[in-house]
């Protein structure tokens, strides 16, 4: 099969070449989603039930906008009042902001009594002009305990304007958030900072962190493979090498120096890599691995299919183990090579016996990563699947690329012993004899420490926190911080009451239990808000009853819930209830916020919701 493989070594290298352009070309495609709903199966039952609350009830991540004055009431000053009014009309008029569904304290709507029946008015339809109407305003929003830590801080230090991502965005709210973050960096606010937190905004910031991390990554990881090629197989002595190493610095500072962008750990880096490439030991396995790299992230583009977070160690990985074939091949080469003149037959010898261990080992490999595609989790389906066909990629490569550059160079004049063949073959040996004259001793001990690590495995416990995993002094992250702190936090939960027929949402029982629970869970210590249709009613109850402390509850009866449901239709938005009711009251969402995103915590929550909802 070699023999034809050098015979058609130019066809080989054109259509290597082209494929490569052409994968290549479509790298740009390459989309990074950090989105955290793709870790969980598309069939599993909370899944579904997620996009069957985010259809009834309008329900997305929200992207949360906060003025932190960092003074208590400092949001209730004419100066305040007027920029968040200003702020939350400018977000309005961004492309993929439902405008209609953007909550802040200049268009929230307070519900009062009257002498003739109820009334909904805003908190504010202009600025106020003194300091006495703003704490007027403080005031009424503070009867308003459904807009607390919700819409303000406990404190009144925090203001905030909640908003959702079109439909159209609905998928890809990151869009959305980069524009608010555009908007508010042009904006700022006197006397106030101006934080952007969410799931929308952590994944946004994830994103960038990837690609980041990437352009680190990959450099780093080619370093070390060009690093252990050089060893294997040198071709200069290191006196050469440093006189190499300086040249290149030369060059590459230069580029750079050109480019305007110079850092020195790039610089030393690129320069101690370019000044270790020799064309057999290091350029060509280098370049197959390349070639697998882009012919896989190339596929993937051209298939749609993203790169998830777990989607970033493909390339690092297959930099790694597609290196590993090139190695074996040259090894035998340079030691064919040192008994032979005929370069075509040195190839065609060397392949004909690694052929096998190169495929096998690639096939095993490649079995093992695409077995991720077996699970029911997208982002291990596609990485499983990615890395997967990166080493078969690689294989190929090695088995055609490689000996077809190979035969093109003339053989090396010399041969070339690599570090390995003279120290790590001695110690391995020396270590064989040493296990076989102690093998019990051996057995024993590896016995005892499975033992050991099996009963300490079961300490192990499963955490993670998307908000911790940003790079400290990330903006998000110190947003986040502050709103856990002093607020009512940033992670979403929801419970969908069912009732058995419509209208079964207006039954005062029903709604007394669920305001029991979500009184129970308001003693949680990581709870920072809770919020139901219940409350909303509790409010209207007590603004038909004089704002008496003690009618601030449920209405009796059924039909008195449905007068003030009708009535709080008529004079106020009924959109503001969109996402606590459904249009025939049969289902209705229990908002719960968390002041802490780790996987532990929101465990936690949902055993101790789960236990309230069994009672």
């Amino acid at each position: 099969m070699f023999k034809y493989v050098i015979r058609f070594r130019w066809f080989i290298l054109a259509l290597v070449a082209a494929g490569t352009v052409s994968f290549a070309l479509a790298l740009p495609k390459l989309k990074f989603d950090p989105d955290a709903e793709a870790y969980v199966p598309k069939h599993h039952p909370m899944r579904v039930f997620w996009a069957e609350a985010k259809e009834r009830f309008g329900l997305g991540r929200e992207i949360i906008v906060a003025v932190d004055t960092q003074r208590s009431d400092g949001v209730f000053t004419p100066h305040m009042l007027a920029a968040i009014r200003d702020l939350t009309e400018g977000i309005k008029a961004l492309d993929g902001v439902i405008a209609d569904e953007v909550r802040s304290l200049s268009d929230a709507e307070a519900i009062v009594g009257r002498e003739d029946g109820l009334d909904v008015v805003p908190f504010y339809e202009e600025p106020p002009k003194t300091l006495e109407e703003a704490r007027a305003i403080r005031d009424e929003v503070f009867r308003n305990t459904v807009y607390v830590n919700r819409l303000v801080s406990e404190d009144g230090s925090i203001a905030v304007i909640l908003v959702k991502a079109h439909h159209a965005f609905r998928d890809t709210p990151t869009e959305v958030y980069q524009q608010v973050a555009d908007y508010v960096a042009k904006h700022p606010i006197e006397g106030a900072r101006i934080l952007i937190a969410g799931n929308p905004a952590v994944e946004a910031v994830f994103g960038r962190q990837m690609a980041a991390d990437l352009e680190r990554l990959i450099p780093m990881a080619m370093f070390v493979v060009v690093t252990v090629l050089f060893l294997c197989f040198r071709g200069v002595s290191f006196s050469g090498l440093a006189i190499r190493t300086v040249a290149a610095a030369a060059l590459v500072g230069a580029w750079q120096a050109w480019s305007g962008n110079v850092a020195l750990g790039g610089l030393a880096l690129t320069a101690l890599a370019v000044a270790m490439l020799t064309v057999r030991g290091v350029l060509l396995p280098s370049l197959v691995v390349v070639v697998s790299v882009v012919w896989t992230w190339g596929m993937q583009a051209l298939l749609g299919m993203p790169v998830y977070i777990a989607g970033t160690l493909v390339p690092p990985l297959l930099l790694a183990i597609g290196c590993a074939d090139g190695i074996h091949i040259l090894e035998r080469y340079f030691e064919k090579a040192a008994t032979c003149d005929d370069r075509e037959r040195v190839v065609v010898s060397t392949m004909n016996e690694l052929w096998r261990p190169v495929v096998l080992t690639a096939l095993t490999t490649a079995a093992g990563f695409g077995s991720l595609a077996a699970g029911n989790m997208t982002v291990y389906q596609v990485f499983g699947l990615t890395t997967g066909f990166g080493i078969l990629v690689a294989m190929v490569m090695s088995l055609t690329l490689l000996p077809a550059m190979l035969v093109m160079l003339p053989l090396p004049r010399s041969p070339r012993r690599s570090v390995s063949i003279r120290v790590v073959p001695g110690a391995l040996m020396a270590l064989g004899r040493w296990v076989e004259a102690r093998r019990r001793l051996v057995l024993a001990a590896g016995i005892v420490l499975v033992v050991i690590f099996r009963i300490a495995a079961g300490n192990l416990h499963i955490d993670y926190s998307w908000v911790d995993s940003l790079a400290p002094g990330s903006s998000v992250r110190e947003a986040d911080r502050v709103l856990r702190e002093r607020y009512g936090g940033t992670t979403p939960l929801n419970v969908i009451v069912r009732a058995p027929e419509p209208g079964g949402i207006k039954d005062p029982a029903l709604l007394e239990a669920m305001d029991r629970v979500l009184a129970e869970l308001a003693e949680h210590p990581q709870v920072g808000d809770t919020r139901s249709i219940a409350e909303y009613l509790k409010r209207m109850n007590q603004a038909m009853n004089a704002d008496r402390p003690e009618a601030f509850r449920i209405p009796d009866s059924r039909e008195l819930v449905a007068q003030y449901l009708l009535l709080y239709s008529m004079s106020g938005d009924p959109g503001e209830l969109d996402d606590m009711v459904d249009y025939d009251y049969q289902a209705a969402n229990m908002a719960i916020r968390s002041r802490s995103d780790r996987l532990r915590v929101l465990d936690d929550l949902v055993d101790t919701t789960e236990s309230l909802l069994d009672r």
